[in-house]
């Protein structure tokens, strides 16, 4: 999936541009949903890496063969703090497709304002979760 886009396809290690869902049933996880402005997520994006650089860390566990990323150094103001993301979160999927690579998981922050809602899959404090996004005019 390029920055032009319409909707983010995970893709796997091997092929870039081949999705992989995350499987049926391998992660049960509570659910809350809030609306974003469109308008203020664009702004957010607008500062630029500098108010929205963070570290993304690839994690492995015996426990998941899911591909996992903690989140490091999220900025007051920054996009990662709009959407509620906090330090130490672990990312796991985006719209139901696995995250490989920190490149892939910010090429779709930059995709949202374009999309009606968004859905995030991770892990907070060892339970998973999942956020889910609706953009408000």
């Amino acid at each position: 999936c390029t920055l032009g886009c319409s909707r983010f396809s995970g893709s796997s290690p091997e092929n870039e541009t081949r999705p992989i869902k995350v499987p049926e049933g391998s992660v049960s996880a509570a659910e809350t949903t809030q609306s974003i402005s469109r308008a203020a997520l664009t702004e957010r994006l607008k500062k630029g890496p500098i108010v929205n650089r963070v570290r993304l860390v690839e994690v492995y566990s015996r426990d998941s063969s899911l591909p996992r990323h903690i989140l490091f150094d999220v900025r007051k103001g920054s996009v990662y703090e709009l959407l509620g993301l906090r330090e130490r979160d672990v990312i796991i999927a985006v719209d139901d497709f696995l995250v490989y690579s920190p490149t892939q998981f910010v090429r779709y922050l930059d995709l949202m304002p374009g999309l009606p809602e968004s859905k995030f899959l991770l892990e907070r404090e060892g339970v998973p979760i999942v956020l889910k996004f609706t953009m408000v005019e």
